[in-house]
């Protein structure tokens, strides 16, 4: 069974998957992690500058190990969560070779697992359009900047404010929602949850109980 849970940035997607594949004991995959990793693995080899995707794609190999990524066999753990990668990542999924290439690394993962639990943009209206249970979070721009700004904070990153945290996710969201290639967008048979004052145990409930349902 594949659980794809889809979503706006900061939304809550990779806090409650996680939470879920755990309870549930499943395999969990973050796709936008992978979009991460890319525009990470760029950004090490000439990127902005050099743009050649294509063929800067040929040297990058993309794996999964106990649910975290590795980027040519190593695990670069939260690396891809700096506000580098927020800055460009949006950029660098928006371009069809790259989609292509994620496309390809998040099914040859989810082949190789019985059940699984992927969060991410175009998750239930593209890469898993089959899903056998589709989830959309979405909860306002202030809880979800918040919510970033404190994630940030955690990872020990300074020099930032709530304000500026704010405007890349309401620039974010405009990028996502008007891309060409896949944008953001509310799959028809997704189910739709507010996260906006709900904690993430009371989102995963609900969540096990629509899992269970099935």
């Amino acid at each position: 069974m594949i659980v794809a849970i889809d979503g706006p940035a900061g939304a809550g997607k990779s806090t409650v998957a996680k939470k879920l594949a755990e309870r549930l004991g499943w395999m969990f995959l973050d796709t936008g992690a992978i979009f991460r990793a890319i525009t990470w693995y760029f950004l090490r080899n000439g990127y902005p500058k050099r743009r050649d995707f294509q063929n800067m794609l040929l040297g990058l190999n993309i794996g999964i190990r106990d649910s975290r990524l590795v980027v040519n066999a190593v695990d670069i753990g939260d690396e891809i969560r700096a506000p580098v990668v927020d800055k460009y990542v949006s950029d660098v999924a928006a371009t069809l070779c790259v989609r292509d290439y994620a496309l390809q690394v998040e099914r040859e993962i989810v082949q190789k697992h019985e059940n699984i639990v992927v969060e991410g943009r175009d998750t239930t209206t593209v890469v898993f359009k089959d899903a056998e249970l589709k989830i959309y979070l979405d909860a306002s721009v202030d809880e979800r900047a918040k919510r970033r700004f404190n994630q940030l904070i955690e990872l020990g990153l300074s020099g930032i404010t709530l304000e500026d945290v704010k405007r890349d996710i309401i620039e974010r969201d405009r990028k996502d929602k008007e891309r060409e290639h896949a944008p953001l967008k509310v799959s028809s048979d997704a189910v739709m949850i507010d996260t906006t004052g709900l904690s993430v145990e009371e989102v995963v409930d609900r969540i096990v109980n629509l899992v269970n349902a099935r």
